[in-house]
């Protein structure tokens, strides 16, 4: 033995790759600490590898918990797929109330705590879930985001298990996820009226956190704002209030039943923008008119200088920008922080014919460059945009078309690259420079 000890470690764990039975690596594995050490972990690689990882469902029935974690790390290098002997780790582990264990393999990548199994005693198919409300199992055990058992509860639709898991003493109603999300507010984006009535009626849920994260569900949001005490203003780790995601969607009745209970009209998240921005940014023209005639400032500015106007300009969203301009509260001088580019930059290189007008008449600075020193002409000569160049040059006093920009490009050189006989003619009859 004192000669086998002397052999360099990488020969000893060359000998021990020869084995072929784990049970003769699992002898030479137990001969001394030494070998333990050094080949312990490649005793676990060879079980997950030719061994079904018999030694995880082993741990996760006895409750071993230095077992399933040794199984588990073994397992990361086996290519072969390994969830279904997971899930039977988990369903063991859970039937066993064996918590820890439970914990690890809910973070493993792929698992699904709503997976159906068929129950050994009585055949019935029953979730995962159910069965860990059953076996009463940590209620607030998590997954790799952090989201509690109640949370998937209530957010896939099993209101029985939701009931089960809120009759638990020890279960954290307020638990937040990595996200920052509660199992509630889960349950108001995606599960039952019946589920959000449940959490509501326990007096220590916090209905706040609820409230900002919500899908467009009408009823599950009136259930909310019933609620005495809730800040329907809460504001989120990321700064969101219920109205920016009823402005984001672009639900004109939730944003009318949070506007009728006195919500600020103009709340800024981390970012600086305002809830009348999301929805300039999705094109949500009704919405955007319910929270102006509520006091929301239309020009609000965010931390990169975006605005309303700008993102429904560059959107195309003709009939916005047409109302942001009527209210006669929008500066249209109010170029981007990084790229200096204005709302007609935007729309003459998109090819918006109308809100290029929109913006002309109503007094658009043509001729303002950014930070390359482009003009929106150059814009739209470069995109092939016939009727927005002949526009810009009616209503512009003065052209040099072979002036260079920061890119050592000309009006002339960008026409030409594209080979527009139509927009090379009008700069050459604008101009009075031959063709």
């Amino acid at each position: 033995m004192a000669m086998l000890l002397d052999l360099p470690n990488e020969i000893l764990y060359c000998i021990a790759g020869y084995l072929t039975r784990e049970l003769d690596i699992n002898s030479l594995v137990r001969t001394n600490r030494h070998f333990y050490n050094l080949i312990n972990a490649f005793l676990y690689y060879s079980n997950a590898m030719h061994g079904q990882m018999s030694a995880l469902l082993w741990a996760s029935n006895h409750g071993i918990f230095k077992t399933a974690q040794y199984s588990l790390d073994a397992s990361v290098r086996v290519s072969t797929s390994k969830l279904g002997t997971f899930y039977n780790a988990l369903f063991a582990a859970v039937r066993a109330g064996h918590t820890s264990i439970a914990k690890i393999l809910l973070s493993q990548e792929g698992i699904d705590p709503n997976f159906q199994y068929q129950s050994e005693e009585d055949e019935s198919v029953m979730t995962l879930l159910a069965r860990a409300a059953q076996a009463d199992i940590d209620p607030n055990l998590g997954d790799d985001m952090g989201r509690s058992l109640i949370a998937y509860a209530g957010l896939s639709g099993q209101d029985a298990v939701v009931q089960q898991l809120l009759a638990s003493p020890a279960v954290d109603l307020n638990l937040k996820d990595r996200h920052g999300r509660t199992p509630l507010s889960w349950t108001v984006g995606h599960g039952s009226e019946a589920a959000v009535s449940q959490f509501l009626s326990r007096p220590d849920v916090d209905v706040n956190a609820a409230i900002v994260i919500n899908w467009g569900f009408i009823d599950k949001v009136k259930l909310l704002l019933n609620i005495p005490h809730i800040n329907a203003d809460h504001q989120c780790g990321s700064g969101k209030t219920a109205l920016h995601l009823a402005a984001r969607i672009g639900s004109e009745v939730i944003v009318q039943l949070l506007l009728a209970r006195g919500v600020n009209p103009d709340p800024r998240n981390r970012h600086n923008k305002l809830s009348l921005y999301k929805s300039a940014f999705f094109g949500h023209l009704l919405a955007i008119k319910l929270l102006y005639e509520a006091g929301a400032d239309p020009d609000t500015v965010t931390d990169d200088e975006d605005t309303a106007l700008a993102i429904a300009s560059s959107s195309g969203y003709t009939d916005l920008v047409a109302f942001l301009l009527e209210t006669g509260r929008v500066a249209l001088a109010r170029p981007g922080k990084h790229d200096k580019r204005n709302s007609l930059s935007w729309a003459a290189e998109r090819g918006y014919r109308e809100i290029a007008g929109l913006l002309i008449q109503y007094g658009e600075d043509i001729n303002t460059k950014d930070h390359k020193r482009r003009t929106p002409l150059s814009y739209a000569v470069e995109h092939g945009n016939v009727e927005i160049v002949k526009m810009l040059l009616l209503n512009s006093s003065s052209i040099d078309p072979m002036e260079m920009d920061a890119e050592g490009e000309t009006l002339f050189s960008r026409v030409s690259r594209h080979n527009d006989p139509d927009i090379l003619n009008l700069l050459a009859s604008f101009t009075g420079t031959a063709e």
